[in-house]
């Protein structure tokens, strides 16, 4: 048995991650319409073109890089897939190649995590203004290094005043009425806020039953269960609100983090928009999800 080298073995992990992602969004796809034959030949193709990849990493020596990589292109030109796959496995080949690891130098192991201390409590208008700058320095993140988009914004590019008005004047106008708005925010300890949710009333009429969610995470506080808690604060709020039947959601289909926590929360996707915004050349697509509100 004869191990990749960190290279390859990277690229071929994120490869069969993102071979996850693309089966699932497939998967949803069918619950919801029926997978349909052309479909199906696409899961198979699929399967095909990574299938053989875990015992590739097993047995190195015996691997014919180029033909994975005419497999992986084969299937990129006959689906268009969301992210190519050659080009998921080559980017991240390139990562390594540019940061080489000795085989020495493994990774430590975890560090234990203490629970975040952050407390959830109503966004007033009276409090907008550090939270609109806190807003403003979360959207900076956008597009940016690892974070990927999660917003159809320019990358790097703040809060649009025009976004920030809608939002002060929305946290006034009562629930159910065009244009209203309530958003929460998590302070640490000292106060400052890091994290937020918000929900708002649908801009299409006779949609009054309905919400949109919007929410995130301060960069120093993701991945310790703040964006869950968030969720269930405003999840358990909808429930209480007379005539609100449904939250619905927007996100950047590539932002497989945030699509898992949604899912976790009982979202399920309902439509999929490929090439739906284009930013700075990048094509992007959108996924839209919901879930049904539920009360006692």
């Amino acid at each position: 048995m004869s191990f990749p080298p960190d290279s390859a073995l990277k690229a071929c992990l994120t490869l069969l991650y993102h071979v996850t992602i693309e089966a699932r969004l497939l998967g949803w796809e069918g619950e919801r319409d029926d997978l349909a034959k052309e479909r199906c030949k696409q899961v198979a193709d699929l399967m095909d073109a990574v299938h053989n990849v875990p015992w590739l990493a097993q047995r190195w020596e015996e691997c014919d890089e180029q033909r994975l990589r005419d497999f992986l292109r084969g299937y990129d030109e006959t689906w268009r897939p969301r992210a190519r796959l050659l080009d998921v496995y080559d980017l991240a080949n390139e990562d390594v190649k540019a940061l080489p690891l000795s085989p020495l130098a493994r990774p430590a192991p975890p560090v234990a995590v203490a629970p975040l201390q952050a407390a959830i409590e109503p966004l007033l208008e009276s409090e907008f203004d550090p939270f609109s700058r806190y807003l403003d320095d979360h959207l900076r993140d956008n597009g940016l290094g690892s974070t990927g988009f999660f917003q159809p914004l320019p990358a790097g590019e703040g809060l649009p005043p025009a976004k920030a008005q809608s939002i002060r004047a929305g946290l006034g106008i009562p629930v159910g009425e065009p244009g209203w708005r309530r958003a929460w925010v998590a302070r640490a300890p000292d106060g400052g806020i890091i994290g937020h949710v918000d929900l708002r009333g649908r801009p299409e009429p006779l949609t009054r039953h309905r919400c949109l969610l919007g929410m995130g995470v301060h960069r120093d506080f993701r991945r310790r269960g703040l964006g869950a808690r968030l969720l269930g604060h405003v999840l358990g709020w909808s429930e209480r609100q007379p005539g609100l039947e449904w939250v619905d959601l927007e996100v950047v289909s590539s932002n497989a983090n945030a699509i898992r926590l949604y899912q976790r929360a009982g979202f399920v996707p309902v439509a999929q928009s490929e090439d739906f915004f284009r930013v700075a050349g990048q094509s992007l697509d959108f996924m839209a999800m919901a879930r049904r509100v539920t009360t006692a």
